[in-house]
């Protein structure tokens, strides 16, 4: 829907400042209840044998957050064409992701591999915010 009308301002200035925030809002709304409800589920599954695993899960929860973030401007950077852009951040976050869990691994075991995700899926999240709002965002800016 995005690509076949990306020259229709009106259509991606709906899809940005209306349905993008709604779909947002319900995703995260979902994330914050698993946030609350899975270390239950997970105590119950595994019969308290994995005490840790529900902080690691809500610290990947921070990650999935992060990352339906960028998936949501996704649509418009393809159909924009930025594909440098975010085949460089990709890159990026996949190294620097396997820096950072090799280093935090080292320090805070399995936990450093969670906080590792966490940081550099929030660091993408960052670098497309900011590529939005310095290159794309005027083109779709409400009037």
């Amino acid at each position: 829907l995005i690509s076949q009308n990306i020259s229709n301002i009106k259509k991606i200035r709906q899809y940005l400042y209306s349905k993008r925030p709604r779909i947002l809002a319900a995703g995260l709304a979902a994330l914050i209840a698993a946030f609350f409800v899975m270390p239950y589920i997970i105590d119950i599954i595994s019969r308290g044998r994995y005490p840790g695993s529900a902080l690691i899960l809500r610290i990947l929860l921070v990650a999935a957050a992060m990352h339906l973030y960028v998936q949501l401007y996704s649509p418009v950077f393809n159909a924009l064409k930025k594909y440098r852009f975010i085949q460089t951040i990709n890159i990026v976050h996949v190294l620097v992701n396997l820096i950072m869990s090799a280093t935090l691994i080292l320090l805070l075991g399995i936990y450093g591999a969670a906080i590792a995700c966490a940081i550099t899926y929030t660091l993408k999240t960052v670098a497309f915010e900011i590529y939005f709002r310095l290159k794309l965002k005027k083109q779709f800016l409400i009037e």
